[in-house]
């Protein structure tokens, strides 16, 4: 599967007190502002850190559906079981990220 995002690994760190850049070792993606540029929060640097991981996340989700499928197909399984009935979740998640959509 072929993106158009900037590839990853991205990185957070914080540029100013109260604020993140996400980037990669040759370029910036974005810059995080906190909520309130007098206070940074917790909150705040977990967002830039979920952001920063969106590449790895989504190569992570692509590859558990590729394994799901492959073993349903190894095992001619028809029926919906717990880990298959998640499939349209993942598939949705990943369509949302790459703007595909089935």
């Amino acid at each position: 599967m072929k993106y158009t995002h900037t590839p990853g690994p991205w990185t957070a760190f914080q540029d100013y007190p109260h604020a993140h850049t996400i980037g990669t070792a040759t370029g910036r993606i974005c810059d995080m502002w906190g909520q309130d540029p007098a206070f940074y929060t917790d909150e705040d640097e977990a967002n830039a850190r979920l952001i920063a991981s969106a590449p790895s996340l989504l190569a992570a989700l692509v590859e558990i559906v590729a394994v799901i499928e492959a073993y349903c197909d190894d095992h001619d399984s028809a029926r919906p079981t717990d880990v298959t009935a998640g499939l349209p979740k993942l598939r949705d998640a990943i369509a949302n990220a790459t703007q595909e959509k089935e």
